[in-house]
């Protein structure tokens, strides 16, 4: 007998001794499918599902022995499925994977700006966001500090162990954070200026984290913190270390006509379009300017408003919103990503014959507005050299430190009486060596006029010190400095 017809055989024994004490687990009658169907179908006994059932064995062990027989004639191919443990193996350490966080550098005479940084961020609770930024800055390299802009925190070396950043201890209480730094280095800055800067990083740092709007900076064993010179000894918000003055929150609302080029439609349905400049011509370093271009009709009014994002319900970015609402309609709505310091972001939105903008900022600091014609348009300022900005003088140009020239113009906004602007230029031993007059193109109002003027200085310029452009006007009551300001002219 051949080796296949003697495991013939014997699958067919097996087959039938397996046929035989097979049991059959049968559903009831009243709970089986075939039981809802309608009469006229018949009855099914059981007996007929037990053939049913011997049938189906019958058939599943016949394809086995097929396969069987079949596999003898097929080469064993090596299976590629990977091996299944019934021991889990070790989990792997997870690593977190970085995502951008926005933080600030330093700058010489301004507010600090504004950048993202990869970072891996070590828990979801606000104390390991601040965590994250302060440390992020702390171990950043060089090469990754935006230009024209420092990290302070490069040079702050807290105490640490081994890889653990252990020199800081974050907690944080409502909209206030308390930072406390182990410093037994110190915090590797001297002099007012490179403490001024440090403390504006760490505040704009720290109260970038949603719901954070102040923070108390200590040292550990103290109370306060000593940086050089400068004590902090209270929470400070941006607006506390921006360079600016304090801005009012007053509402900017007035009635404003506006000449039409050509014949007004009737009713006066107006057209807008915006656009901005940040750190461009025609506003100074540190200033921002938003644009709405007035393309067809006549706007009768606008208000500018200040207001306190709310970060997690207005889905805006930034400390600050300014709300600007003037009749007309803007065909561009929605929200813009800008995140170039200070304007985050701009959301419009068109609601009946208004458009509300929504201008997100890094902090309040003071804006001004004007209505400039040809075309017609409104322009909303914000910063500049917080040393060339008062409550209403805004020099825009020359900026801090630039050369002072044997001729140079100098350019801005202005809201004074009679719309009176004053200039004079000292020199080094507070001498004036040049000063004159011009008039603005708009006097004392909640809207700012512009000016101009040419500065002509003696030739050769006295001495070879630093000069300094002050620009200001006169009280109508007894003549004194009014809204002063003060532009250094750095010599080399």
């Amino acid at each position: 007998m051949s080796d296949e017809r003697r495991d013939d055989e014997i699958l067919g024994r097996a087959l039938g001794r397996a046929i035989e004490t097979i049991e059959v687990n049968e559903t009831p009658f009243a709970q089986a499918r075939i039981a809802t169907m309608g009469e006229r179908r018949g009855v099914v006994t059981s007996r007929l599902v037990g053939a049913m059932a011997f049938a189906l064995v019958a058939l599943v062990l016949g394809l086995s022995v097929n396969a069987l027989r079949e596999s003898r004639d097929v080469p064993a191919v090596a299976s590629t499925a990977p091996s299944i443990s019934r021991t889990a193996p070790a989990a792997s350490a997870s690593v977190a994977p970085s995502q951008p966080l926005w933080v600030y550098f330093a700058r010489d005479g301004l507010p600090p700006i504004g950048a993202n940084v990869d970072a891996v961020r070590t828990g979801a609770e606000r104390e390991a966001g601040i965590t994250t930024r302060l440390s992020t800055l702390m171990s950043l390299q060089p090469t990754r500090v935006p230009a024209g802009a420092s990290n302070p925190l490069g040079s702050v070396s807290p105490a640490v162990n081994g890889s653990r950043q252990t020199g800081l201890g974050v907690h944080t209480s409502g909209d206030t954070a308390y930072v406390e730094f182990n410093l037994p280095t110190g915090w590797g800055v001297s002099g007012s200026t490179q403490s001024q800067a440090l403390l504006q990083q760490i505040v704009y740092t720290v109260t970038e984290e949603p719901g954070i709007d102040s923070v108390l900076i200590t040292e550990r064993g103290k109370s306060n913190a000593v940086i050089d010179q400068v004590v902090v000894d209270k929470p400070l918000s941006r607006e506390d270390v921006s360079g600016y003055s304090r801005v009012s929150p007053q509402l900017i609302g007035e009635t404003w006509p506006l000449t039409c080029t050509t014949p007004c439609p009737s009713p006066s349905t107006a057209k807008l379009s915006n656009t901005f400049f940040v750190d461009k011509v025609p506003v100074s370093a540190g200033a921002m300017r938003f644009m709405i271009l007035v393309e067809s009709g006549q706007p009768s009014e606008f208000y500018v408003s200040p207001l306190k994002n709310d970060q997690t319900r207005s889905q805006l970015p930034g400390k600050s919103v300014l709300q600007i609402d003037i009749a007309g309609t803007d065909s561009k709505t929605g929200t813009e990503l800008v995140n170039s310091s200070p304007l985050r972001a701009i959301r419009t939105a068109v609601r009946g014959a208004r458009t509300v903008y929504e201008l997100a900022l890094d902090d309040l600091r003071p804006w001004r507005v004007a209505i400039l014609p040809n075309p017609e348009r409104i322009v909303i300022d914000l910063g500049g050299y917080p040393a060339s900005v008062s409550d209403t003088i805004a020099v825009y140009s020359p900026g801090q430190g630039d050369p002072p020239l044997p001729r140079f113009s100098v350019t801005g906004l202005a809201r004074t009486f009679e719309a009176a602007v004053l200039w004079r230029v000292r020199d080094g031993q507070n001498r004036i060596v040049a000063k004159g007059s011009t008039t603005a193109s708009l006097g004392t109002s909640q809207q700012w006029g512009t000016f101009q003027f040419d500065v002509q200085l003696p030739a050769p310029p006295p001495g070879t010190g630093d000069l300094f452009l002050e620009v200001y006007w006169a009280s109508p009551k007894d003549g004194s400095d009014q809204g002063l300001v003060r532009v250094h002219l750095k010599v080399g």
